[in-house]
C-alpha cells in the first residue's frame, strides 16, 4: 500500500464538482462524479455504450469474503494466548480470544505467526520444490499477513475488480486473477528463496495490466485514449515504484502484472465497431472480421508468450533454478541496496518482513523513520513510551460521524423524490444506504449532506464567516473507500508517533495540519466543497521527517532513515496531481506539519540523559543551538502563517492597500502556503 495507493481526499465542486479524490459530473450539486478511470469502458460515446453487454458483479465479492473467512480461519489457528507466554509475548486485542493478534512488534499488521501461515499454505520454494508442495503457488494468494494487510488489499480488489467483471464477466476476471496470482507466485519463488510469502498482490497487478493491455488492444474504440493511457501509466509506475522498499515483494507484483498483461490480450478483446451496427449497414457491405487483423495478431502472440512463460518458469523452478543466476540486476527490483538494508540479508513478504530468519517473527514494515533508538545509547535510551489511545478514539470518532452523515443522508427518501432512475446501493441498509455509484462511486453519502453537515466551503467561510469549517471537514468523509483509507493511514502512521512522543503533541500536530490543509484549499480552490482527513495525515508525515531532521545527531542510519522517508513522500505527492485530487489540502497539511515537528519533537540531546554520570561542574543545555533556532523560526512562520490567512480572510479587496510591500515580502519569503495568492492581490493593488 503505497501508504497509498491508495490514501484518497475528496473533493465536492459547486460547478463542475473538483473533489479530493473524486469528482462529479457538470453542474449536480447532489453527486459524486465516478472517478479518474483508466479508460472509459464505452465505444466512442455513450449512445454506443448500449452495445456492450453489461454483467452484475458478484465474484469479487464472492473474493473478498473468501479472502475474509480464509483470514478469520488463520486467526482461530493461530491461537496466540495459547503460545504466548512471559511479560514481553503479551498479544494484541485478547477480547478476542483465540482470533487476538500476535504481538505488534512481532506483526505490526494485526495478524498470525509465520509459523501459522506456513502450515496453512503460504508460499515457500523449500517446500515448493524440495517437498513438491506446489498447490502453494495457489493457495498463498488467499493468505494475509494482518487485518492491514488484508484491507489494503480488499479494498483495491473491490475498486479495479468490480468494474472489469461489470464489463467483461466473471469468467474473464476471474482468469486473470487466479492466474496472475500463480504468476506472480512463480516469478516470486524463483528469485526469492529464503522467506515465506502471502497476499493478493500479484493477483491485483494482474488486473491492473490487463486493463492496461485491454486499452492497446482496443484503441481504436476508445475516446480520450492518450489521457487513459498516462493516467494508467502513472498509477501502475507509482505502485511499482512502492515494491522497491525493504521488505515488500516486487517480484510477486511483476509476474502478476506481466501475467495479467498479456492475459488481457487474450481475454479482453473487444469486437470492432462497425461488427456491432452490422444490422443497421447495406446487405452488400459484409466486414470480414470481427475484430481487427492486430488484434488477432496480439492474441496470438500474447497466447504463446503465456504459454511459454509458464512452462519455462515451472520446469526451472522444479528444476531448481535461482533466477538471480540469470539475471544479475533483476535483484534491484525487490529493495535498493542501503547500509541498512541488503536484499539478501534477511527474510521478506510481500509487504511484510520477517527479523533474521527467525520464522515465528513477522518483522516490521518499512517505516519512513529509523526506529527511535539513541545511537550510542541503544534501547534503555529510548525515550518515555505511551500507551496509545489518541489515534484509536479518532479513528472511532471519525467511523461515528461517517454513520450520523450516513444517517441524515438518508439515500432511500431523496431517491424518490429525484426520480424513478435514482436507485440507492446496499438498499438493506435502510436509510443507511448509500448513493448512487455514477453519482458517488466511493460508497457514500451525496454532497447536499456533507455540505449541511460542515464541509469546507469558501464562499461559506468567507462571506458567511463559518470558519469552524476549517476544522469539521476533517472529520467528514465522502464514502466507505474514502473512510477506510484514511483510517488505516493514521493508525500505520499514528499509533507510533503517539506511543513516543504522546497523545498531547500528536493530536496538536494532526489538528492543526488538518486546518493548515483546509486553509490552503480555500485560498486556491474556490468553487467546490472539502472533506477528508487527508491534510492531518499529511502532517503527521511532515512532523516525521522534521523529527529526523531536528533529532539529527542521535540517530544511526540517518541518510537510509531520510530517503525512505522523502520516497513515501513524494510518492503520495504524486498522487496528488491526478485529476479531482485537492493536492493543496496535502501540501498545506504537510507544510503545518513540518513546522510542527520542530517545536514539538525535538528530543534532548543524548549527553543531557547521562547528565547524573557527569561531572558537576560540566553544564550541558538540554537541546542543542540549533535545535533552539529552529524552534524558533517554525513558530515564527506558524503564527504569520495564520495570522496572514485571517488577515486576507477578513479584508475585502478594497482594503488590500492596508498590505505593504513589507507584508508582500513577509508573505512569500516566511509563508509559502498563502505568500502566493497575498503577494498577486497586493501587487495589483500596488500597480
Amino acid at each position: 500500500m503505497a501508504i497509498g495507493d491508495d490514501d484518497l481526499e475528496n473533493r465536492m465542486s459547486a460547478k463542475h464538482h473538483h473533489h479530493r479524490g473524486i469528482g462529479s459530473k457538470g453542474g449536480d450539486r447532489t453527486g459524486f462524479g465516478p472517478p479518474p478511470r483508466p479508460a472509459p469502458l464505452v465505444y466512442g460515446g455513450d449512445d454506443a455504450f448500449s452495445s456492450s453487454p453489461q454483467w452484475t458483479s458478484w465474484l469479487v465479492p464472492m473474493f473478498v469474503i473468501a479472502n475474509v473467512i480464509v483470514f478469520v480461519v488463520t486467526m482461530f489457528v493461530n491461537n496466540c494466548p495459547a503460545h504466548s507466554h512471559g511479560p514481553n509475548r503479551r498479544c494484541v486485542a485478547t477480547f478476542l480470544g483465540r482470533l487476538s493478534f500476535e504481538p505488534l512488534r512481532n506483526n505490526p499488521l494485526f495478524g498470525p505467526s509465520s509459523r501459522t501461515l506456513e502450515k496453512l499454505g503460504s508460499l515457500e520454494w523449500d517446500k515448493v520444490v524440495e517437498k513438491h508442495e506446489g498447490w502453494r503457488l495457489l493457495t498463498c494468494i488467499w493468505l494475509h499477513a494482518g487485518v492491514i494487510h488484508l484491507a489494503a488489499n480488499m479494498l483495491s480488489l473491490v475498486f479495479i475488480g468490480i468494474r472489469l467483471e461489470q464489463q467483461f464477466g466473471f469468467v474473464r476476471i476471474g482468469v486473470i486473477y487466479l492466474l496472475s496470482g500463480i504468476g506472480g507466485s512463480l516469478l516470486s519463488s524463483l528469485f526469492i528463496r529464503n522467506s515465506i510469502s502471502v497476499g493478493a498482490s500479484g493477483a491485483l497487478f494482474g488486473l491492473l495490466g490487463s486493463m492496461l493491455s485491454e486499452l492497446l488492444t482496443n484503441w481504436t474504440i476508445y475516446s480520450n485514449k492518450i489521457a487513459a493511457l498516462l493516467t494508467l501509466l502513472f498509477v501502475i509506475a507509482i505502485n511499482l515504484a512502492i515494491g522497491i522498499l525493504p521488505h515488500v515483494d516486487n517480484f510477486a507484483h511483476v509476474g502478476g502484472f506481466l501475467t495479467g498483461f498479456l492475459l488481457g490480450f487474450v481475454l479482453l478483446a473487444r469486437p470492432q465497431f462497425k461488427w456491432l451496427a452490422r444490422e443497421n449497414m447495406p446487405q452488400g457491405r459484409r466486414l470480414t472480421s470481427k475484430y481487427k487483423p492486430y488484434q488477432y495478431l496480439l492474441w496470438l502472440l500474447s497466447l504463446a508468450l503465456l504459454v511459454l512463460g509458464f512452462v519455462m518458469a515451472l520446469v526451472l523452478l522444479f528444476k531448481g533454478e535461482d533466477g538471480n543466476d540469470h539475471c544479475r540486476w533483476c535483484r534491484y527490483l525487490r529493495c535498493i541496496p542501503t547500509s541498512r538494508w541488503k536484499p539478501n540479508a534477511t527474510k521478506h513478504h510481500r509487504g511484510i518482513g520477517s527479523r533474521g530468519g527467525d520464522q515465528d517473527l513477522l518483522g516490521p514494515p518499512p517505516r519512513p523513520v529509523v526506529p527511535l533508538v539513541y545511537a550510542d545509547f541503544g534501547d534503555d535510551a529510548l525515550s518515555p513510551q505511551w500507551t496509545s489511545w489518541l489515534v484509536p478514539l479518532f479513528v472511532v470518532a471519525n467511523v461515528i460521524v461517517f454513520f450520523v452523515v450516513m444517517f441524515v443522508n438518508n439515500c432511500p427518501k431523496n431517491s424518490k423524490s429525484l426520480g424513478p432512475d435514482q436507485h440507492c446501493v446496499a438498499r438493506f441498509l435502510g436509510r443507511f444506504s448509500f448513493q448512487q455509484l455514477r453519482d458517488n462511486p466511493l460508497f457514500g453519502p451525496s454532497s447536499l449532506t456533507l455540505e449541511k453537515l460542515g464541509s469546507l466551503d469558501w464562499y461559506r467561510v468567507v462571506e458567511k464567516h463559518q470558519a469552524w469549517r476549517l476544522l469539521t471537514c476533517i472529520w467528514l468523509h465522502a464514502g466507505v473507500i474514502h473512510l477506510a483509507t484514511n483510517m488505516l493511514s493514521i493508525v500505520f502512521i499514528g499509533t507510533r508517533l503517539e506511543q513516543q512522543f504522546g497523545f498531547v503533541r500528536i493530536g496538536v500536530i494532526y489538528l492543526m495540519s488538518g486546518i493548515g490543509g483546509s486553509i490552503l484549499s480555500s485560498l486556491f480552490i474556490r468553487h467546490s466543497i472539502s472533506v477528508g482527513a487527508s491534510g492531518a495525515l499529511f502532517g503527521l508525515l511532515g512532523s516525521m521527517l522534521s523529527e529526523l531532521l531536528t533529532n539529527w545527531t542521535i540517530y544511526s542510519n540517518k541518510i537510509a532513515a531520510l530517503l525512505t522517508l522523502l520516497f513515501v513522500i513524494l510518492i503520495n505527492m504524486a498522487i496528488g496531481i491526478l485529476p479531482h485530487v485537492d493536492n493543496f489540502t496535502h501540501v498545506g497539511g504537510f507544510l503545518t506539519g513540518f513546522l510542527l515537528g520542530f517545536v514539538l519533537l525535538a528530543r534532548p540531546q543524548i549527553k543531557w540523559l547521562a547528565k547524573e554520570h557527569m561531572p558537576q561542574d560540566r553544564r550541558l543545555t538540554k537541546y542543542k543551538p540549533y535545535q533552539y533556532i529552529l524552534w524558533l523560526l517554525s513558530m515564527a512562520l506558524l503564527v504569520l502563517g495564520y495570522s496572514s490567512w485571517w488577515r486576507w480572510c477578513c479584508y475585502s479587496k478594497e482594503k488590500t492597500g492596508m498590505i505593504t510591500a513589507t507584508g508582500v515580502a513577509t508573505c512569500v519569503v516566511f509563508l509559502p502556503q498563502n505568500g502566493v495568492v497575498m503577494a498577486f492581490d497586493a501587487i495589483q493593488e500596488i500597480v
